[in-house]
């Protein structure tokens, strides 16, 4: 579907009552204004140009068809979704280079960022280098982070709630993210790349048990497509006893 561009004056908004986050996929810029008050959110995916070589010259194209995007907002949040990364202890960061050399992430075009986790984890990514001075030079002021370091952060906060070990997982159109909690604490994260439900089920239950939660004590906590989770819950049930929606606040 296409959109008009995002302009002050066909959204109608003003961008310091509003606060901007974005995420940056590998196909398209995902936007989301948020009213710091009352008022109606916005949602925005942009696909990119496949004209545009490179992903920083695809990410500048997208935003400055947009000049909404660069005004001044409350806050601004950006989320760098890549599949390179890692969690590691949080007194362990300084090992990130020698974990990314290990990875065979080595690349002139790319760097690491390293984003807090959870209290005790630190998640290192490598991103693409003109995408994040991209970023860094147009979003002085943003907060950046990876999707999995926010998920964790929040699920974190969740897991602690009953006695029961707990599988979260958010749905997204292209797969799934997983975060699998025991008494210890998050036991284990992936970014599953499949939205089949025979493949989303084996993930999460082999997850559950290779950290060590029992299949008659798990909890699997269901985010993101609804329309995902339907058909997920339902052939769910068969092995676990309880799968709920997660709960997000408003």
């Amino acid at each position: 579907m296409s959109h008009e561009p995002l302009t002050s004056e066909i959204t109608g908004l003003n961008p310091g009552q509003y606060r901007l986050s974005m995420q940056i996929c590998d196909d398209a810029l995902e936007v989301l204004l948020r009213p710091v008050g009352e008022g109606e959110s916005l949602y925005r995916r942009i696909p990119y140009s496949s004209a545009a070589a490179g992903a920083s010259a695809r990410l500048e194209e997208a935003v400055y068809a947009n000049p909404l995007l660069v005004s001044r907002f409350d806050r601004v949040d950006v989320l760098l979704r890549t599949p390179r990364y890692l969690l590691l202890p949080a007194d362990g960061a300084d090992a990130a280079s020698a974990a990314t050399a290990l990875m065979g992430w080595t690349s002139p075009r790319a760097e690491d960022i390293t984003v807090e986790a959870d209290r005790y984890y630190s998640l290192v990514a490598r991103v693409d280098r003109g995408v994040a001075g991209f970023v860094g030079r147009t979003f002085d002021t943003a907060f950046v982070s990876h999707p999995m370091a926010v998920l964790a952060r929040w699920f974190t906060s969740r897991s602690t709630m009953g006695n029961t070990g707990k599988v979260f997982v958010n749905l997204r159109p292209d797969g799934s993210d997983i975060f699998v909690y025991n008494s210890m604490g998050l036991a284990g994260a992936t970014m599953l790349r499949s939205v089949s439900v025979p493949d989303t089920i084996y993930y999460i239950m082999a997850m559950a048990s290779a950290a060590g939660v029992r299949r008659d004590d798990c909890e699997v906590h269901l985010a993101g497509l609804p329309e995902r989770r339907a058909g997920l819950s339902a052939a769910l049930r068969a092995y676990a006893p309880v799968v709920v929606p997660a709960v997000f606040p408003a």
